[in-house]
């Protein structure tokens, strides 16, 4: 039985997209390597063990590499039957997590079970790319229809991103969006509807990012970082993490060799690591990071593109923006380039549940990978001939003929008689 599963899997493994599976491996052993090294003074400052981050991390990757492998040579088909079952709950969890949830950071956004949490709200960007991919596979023309297209998905887009920006996490909500976008791109929307989605998207997150205190003092950061007015508060985290990407120049200062995680730059191991990075291994670490995701994401688009179902091609465009826009929107905040939001960096920051769904999503696009679309081999038609000409011009090709023949004029011949024999 284990040796046919082994062999099963093998035989699918094959196919798989090596530099897909290079990214994804790279970015994960970095990540273990940048948590240890970011994450030893915050254990010891709360009388942990110096490997207490690292140890769980290792723990949440267990589960993640088991959900990856199952899911690179799981049934599409089969998938796409609990695409809405996965919506609901996704849903249902985000919807009672302020309520039954942990308070952390001034944000509930967390279940506690068993000394670990877990972030809904991570369940919720694969759940919404996978219900809309199922439903524009079904009817490819319900893209270019406004109510079955784009009204269709902006509704199943708003559910869980409204209740995940309630917790409040503007930027995990904005990754959800990207996600659900990219998939209705990806099915065709209609350039009519797709001029007007961009402008609303636009003014929707405006809208969001005026509609707290703290958020309009992080916009106010984001074009002034280093004002002395708000240098000590609101811009703190921000200044910090330009601090250690200055203190890195072009090596860095080596691994466990960084100042900054030392209680200067909140939250090292998670929404700043990009930061640690930047300082430790310096200009060569951080590009080396960039051109990891860049080739993470255009293995991803590929993939989608040579997808041998529409299913399976919707499917990988829009895990593949969710991961690479929830990359951009952690390395923008962390070189101030856009406002300030937390969010983790896939495969490297600290956290099971932002570590088990990046598997699940790279298990995904390794599993439509496997099954590329075959060419189309050219078809040989036999040479075409010419069509009869019309028959009102039949008479005057006759003529134009017996014109250009020369006529043999021959003698007649007499009938031949019988001889009659005696």
């Amino acid at each position: 039985m284990i040796k046919s599963l082994l062999r099963y899997y093998w035989k699918q493994a094959r196919h798989f997209d090596a530099i897909l599976v290079a990214a994804v491996v790279l970015l994960t052993i970095g990540g273990i390597l940048m948590i240890y090294s970011a994450s030893v003074w915050q254990a010891l400052a709360g009388n942990k063990p110096p490997t207490y981050y690292l140890e769980r991390q290792l723990i949440a990757l267990v589960p993640a590499l088991i959900a990856s492998l199952i899911l690179s040579v799981f049934p599409l088909h089969i998938l796409r039957r609990f695409a809405w079952l996965g919506y609901l709950l996704a849903c249902v969890l985000v919807l009672t997590v302020p309520i039954f949830g942990r308070h952390i950071f001034g944000a509930t956004r967390w279940f506690s079970v068993g000394g670990f949490t877990f972030q809904p709200s991570e369940i919720a960007k694969l759940a919404v790319v996978l219900v809309l991919a199922t439903w524009f596979s079904q009817q490819p023309d319900r893209a270019r229809s406004f109510r079955s297209g784009l009204l269709f998905a902006l509704i199943i887009i708003v559910i869980p991103a409204g209740l995940v920006e309630l917790e409040p996490d503007l930027g995990t909500s904005l990754v959800v969006a990207a996600g659900g976008l990219g998939v209705l791109f990806a099915a065709g929307l209609a350039k009519r509807y797709l001029v007007g989605v961009i402008p609303l998207v636009f003014v929707v997150v405006f809208v969001l990012a005026n509609s707290a205190s703290y958020r309009v003092h992080r916009l106010e950061a984001f074009t002034n970082p280093l004002s002395t007015k708000n240098s000590t508060s609101v811009t703190y985290q921000v200044v910090q993490g330009l601090i250690a990407l200055g203190s890195g120049g072009i090596t860095g200062e080596g691994i466990g060799s960084g100042i900054q995680k030392f209680n200067y730059l909140p939250q090292p191991a998670t929404d700043s690591i990009f930061a640690v990075i930047g300082e430790e291994l310096g200009f060569v670490g951080a590009m080396s990071t960039l051109l990891i995701f860049a080739a993470l994401g255009w293995r991803g688009y590929m993939v989608a593109r040579n997808a041998d179902s529409q299913f399976g091609g919707i499917l990988a465009y829009g895990v593949t923006t969710s991961i690479i826009s929830q990359a951009v929107l952690n390395i923008a905040s962390t070189t101030s380039a856009l406002p300030f939001t937390g969010v983790p960096l896939p495969f490297i920051s600290y956290g099971g549940s932002s570590l088990v769904m990046s598997f699940v999503a790279a298990g995904l696009l390794l599993n439509i990978s496997a099954h590329p679309a075959l060419p189309v081999a050219p078809t040989v038609t036999a040479k075409e001939t010419p069509p009869p000409p019309p028959v009102s011009h039949l008479k005057e090709i006759l003529e134009s003929h017996n014109r250009s023949t020369p006529r043999h004029h021959s003698r007649s011949r007499r009938p031949v008689r019988a001889v009659r024999t005696r």
